[in-house]
């Protein structure tokens, strides 16, 4: 029990400390051509897909998100992203960083990825 209000009480003190910047977001669809491979930004992103279909490889791992599905390509990690067919997807995107103090937070909380809900 002491273990679990340590880690509550740690991530309350992190979160408490959080600074977030919206850089920018959207929703549209994207073209065909939609591609970029092998690029580390410095920012992360969050891509709500609706409809379409498309690739995303996020350090080692391969996702395919369907339409209802949230993924997050985390800052400083490795990326690819791309249009898989003739219909590419539409979605809703933000691009945010996340920090407290110099820390990107995701570099601190690390988000399992279910491959059923991350389309893998």
């Amino acid at each position: 029990m002491n273990n679990q209000l340590s880690r509550k009480r740690l991530l309350q003190m992190y979160l408490s400390n959080l600074q977030v910047n919206v850089t920018a977001l959207g929703f549209n669809p994207v073209w065909s051509d939609w591609r970029g491979i092998d690029y580390t930004p410095d920012y992360n992103k969050f891509y709500f897909i609706t409809d379409g279909e498309g690739w995303l490889k996020i350090g080692d791992r391969e996702l395919y998100p369907k339409p209802g599905q949230l993924a997050l390509m985390p800052e400083g990690v490795r990326q690819s992203y791309s249009a898989i067919n003739d219909k590419p997807y539409t979605k809703f995107w933000c691009h945010f960083t996340a920090k407290i103090g110099t820390i990107n937070l995701f570099d601190l909380i690390r988000l399992p990825l279910d491959d059923r809900r991350a389309g893998g």
